[in-house]
């Protein structure tokens, strides 16, 4: 599944560096000094193969009833131009849902946000909370949900829960222009959200929502999990469409 011959340790390696936020030449630099010969470019191919897998792990595993969502977005520069990010959480567990990195601020972005949300979800949340801006309403109402919408004007502190995921996230990227396409700010913030899921807190988000993946395991064994997982539902797919 990820096609390298660096070995699987070395994956999670590379991994953990990103983690750190290491950017793709400093992991290549830190991995050939530790004797793993790997150049930037393959870095990048590794990272994104790395998060297409542990996206459908996340599919494949998740799935919890929530208490209310929260949805907001935040500004970031790709190639000096301004893009969005739009991420939603789940204010019991604090989950982080989904983030959705787009061009332009608008309804398709949070619409977006929220079915890639939902997927991971068993159930309706109560409701869903955001600041106010006309494109998060619009897409909730695509939905025919409940909300509670309060421009940062009147109550400043209205999406808090989000905003110190704001805050981690701003913490966790590098400067502003760092990022050359859409897809490269795209591939930190899944790792940041796996991160922030999966290994942080004494007891995890993840594990909140019902995934028994101890983080003391560390990268290498999620990763481990996460290959076994989808290797044994596309087998299993695989299989069922043979019989029919």
């Amino acid at each position: 599944m990820i096609s390298s011959n660096i070995g699987l340790q070395n994956v999670a390696k590379l991994l953990e560096l990103a983690a750190l936020y290491r950017g793709p030449r400093i992991v290549a630099k830190e991995l050939n000094r530790s004797g793993v010969k790997i150049s930037t470019p393959t870095v990048y191919s590794v990272l994104y193969k790395i998060v297409e897998i542990l996206l459908e792990f996340e599919e494949l595993t998740v799935r919890f009833k929530p208490g209310y969502l929260v949805i907001d977005d935040s500004p970031e520069k790709v190639c000096g131009k301004q893009v969005w990010i739009t991420n939603v959480m789940d204010a019991k567990t604090g989950y982080w849902l989904a983030s959705v990195v787009t061009e332009g601020r608008g309804v398709d972005a949070s619409l977006e946000a929220l079915q890639r949300a939902f997927a991971l979800l068993d159930d309706e949340p109560d409701y869903i909370k955001c600041d106010g801006y006309q494109g998060h309403i619009a897409a909730i109402k695509e939905f025919g949900l409940k909300y509670i919408a309060v421009p940062k004007t009147k109550d400043y502190g209205i999406v808090n829960e989000i905003e110190n995921l704001h805050s981690r996230m701003r913490a966790f990227l590098p400067k502003s222009g760092a990022f050359r396409t859409l897809e490269s700010l795209d591939t930190y913030i899944q790792i940041l959200r796996f991160l922030l899921n999966f290994m942080t807190g004494t007891e995890t988000p993840a594990q909140k929502a019902g995934v028994p993946f101890d983080p003391d395991l560390g990268w290498e064994w999620l990763l481990k999990l996460a290959i076994a997982t989808v290797a044994n539902y596309l087998g299993a797919k695989r299989g069922a469409e043979r019989d029919r």
